[in-house]
């Protein structure tokens, strides 16, 4: 089973663009997702958030349960690491 991915309060913007509002999503692990909407609607904007790679408001927070421990991911800010690009 894979990770666990709530979603509290998201909100993308591209400089006063607002592209995404107030996401509030529980993708429970093991389950199948879709994200879907029209052309130009956030859907990769939002995928890169959880990623760590966009710029968002809010709280990601991933649960991993697999991995040792209580492995816990809380995303605050993008991930800008050289690897992640």
């Amino acid at each position: 089973m894979g990770p666990s991915i709530e979603l509290k309060q998201v909100a993308l913007k591209y400089g006063d663009n607002t592209i995404l509002e107030s996401i509030d999503h529980q993708f429970e692990a093991g389950k199948c997702h879709i994200v879907m909407g029209p052309n130009g609607g956030g859907k990769t904007s939002l995928l890169r958030s959880i990623l760590g790679l966009t710029p968002f408001t809010g709280d990601i927070n991933i649960q991993w349960p697999e991995k040792k421990g209580d492995w816990v991911m809380f995303l605050k800010k993008p991930c800008l690491k050289p690897a992640c690009r």
